[in-house]
């Protein structure tokens, strides 16, 4: 067999098999002989770039490794041309980065790194963020909260909102608790004695307080005897004359040292009505002295 060129294949075969030159071991001037090209390579040995990837034959085999039979040889969408000289990828690898999405899909679908499974170092791989968060690669703080999203309980929502969330629950909570209190149990301080009344004694507390009862009015007068002297025939007297003309008394009898006595007094009035509640205590000291506290004036809701 006559081998002009010494490159393995026979003169004949080079001109009437393959096309070849019989003359030149190197057809294509690809740095790759024919032979190889023909048999080992399976690239054609009259084009330098068999592929038209815009790499040659020779450099896809020797220096880069990448198919020269396939301008994209590992099938990721980016030609091997784009991954060796634009984006510096891996051409043999779809996964450059390892992070399960393929170089082409972070590139043009997502905008993240192939070279980096982490886009944004927030110590959130880029497929845990778009598929199972839902947060930004491209943003280390994807409701910008101020947290990492690799240290947020939540990357896709500002911890503001839990909390208003949180605070809107306290409200409406608070909001029933303070209906039902004024549907059902309706219990405030009212008023109390004035002080400068000259029947208070020290150590005399006199407290009224209220509820609401399906449209009555029910003033709780607390009497409590603090002072050393015993308070004898104990009238409570109250009034709300902006509603009603009628005056309520009642009559406690005689109060102890340290000891507690309550009047209730009831007024029915319209729901809703405003006026101003007045009254006194009034009760006979062991010396006889007939003695007079006032109630401070109070503004009242029936």
């Amino acid at each position: 067999m006559k081998d002009t060129d010494s490159d393995l294949i026979g003169d004949y075969d080079e001109i009437m098999v393959y096309g070849t030159s019989g003359t030149l071991a190197d057809s294509d001037f690809d740095l790759l002989n024919d032979y190889e090209e023909i048999f080992q390579y399976g690239t054609d040995p009259l084009n330098e770039d068999s592929d038209m990837d815009s790499i040659s034959d020779y450099d896809e085999v020797v220096t880069y490794g990448s198919d020269p039979l396939s301008v994209d040889g590992d099938l990721d969408g980016l030609s091997d041309y784009l991954e060796i000289f634009t984006h510096h990828t891996q051409p043999r690898n779809n996964d450059s980065d390892g992070d399960l999405i393929s170089d082409g899909m972070e590139i043009n679908v997502y905008g993240t790194s192939p070279l980096l499974a982490d886009t944004d170092q927030d110590l959130v791989d880029d497929y845990t963020e778009i598929f199972v968060l839902g947060s930004d690669p491209n943003n280390q703080d994807s409701d910008s909260d101020g947290l990492l999203d690799g240290v947020d309980f939540m990357p896709t929502m500002h911890w503001i909102v839990p909390m208003i969330g949180i605070g809107v629950v306290i409200f409406i909570a608070a909001v029933g608790v303070k209906r039902f209190r004024e549907t059902y149990m309706v219990e405030e301080f009212v008023t109390t004695a004035d002080p400068a009344s000259l029947g208070l004694e020290p150590g005399m507390d006199i407290v009224v307080e209220y509820k609401i009862r399906e449209g009555r009015v029910i003033f709780g007068v607390v009497v409590r005897n603090g002072s050393k002297n015993p308070m004898q025939n104990v009238q409570v007297i109250l009034g709300v004359p902006d509603l009603t003309d009628d005056i309520k008394t009642e009559n406690l009898g005689t109060v102890e040292p340290d000891t507690v006595s309550v009047a209730q007094i009831q007024f029915e009035l319209q729901p809703g009505a405003e006026g101003e509640l007045v009254g006194m205590i009034e009760y006979d000291s062991v010396e006889g002295e007939h003695r007079i506290v006032n109630l401070k004036p109070v503004k009242i809701v029936a």
